[in-house]
């Protein structure tokens, strides 16, 4: 997917300004963030296989673990301001 095109552009890019800046810990982790995207892309994730969290979600989540009403409490919050 494009994401990913887009941070293993982004991670080779800070790895090689790491390398010149001579911080050599930085380039490591940049060098592993390439292999993982690498692998990403050769294991074909695609947009569709990458889950998207929505506001409502982790309310909704919340509201099931913990039995408080998140979106009620938050509709009460825009009507006092």
């Amino acid at each position: 997917p494009k994401v990913i095109d887009q941070r293993l552009i982004e991670a080779e890019n800070l790895k090689a300004q790491a390398t010149r800046e001579e911080d050599f810990e930085k380039a490591a982790y940049f060098r592993d963030q390439i292999a993982k995207y690498k692998e990403m892309q050769k294991n074909k994730v695609t947009d569709q296989d990458t889950p998207i969290i929505s506001e409502k979600t982790i309310e909704h989540i919340i509201e099931q673990k913990t039995n408080i009403p998140v979106g009620e409490l938050k509709e009460k919050e825009q009507s006092q301001l």
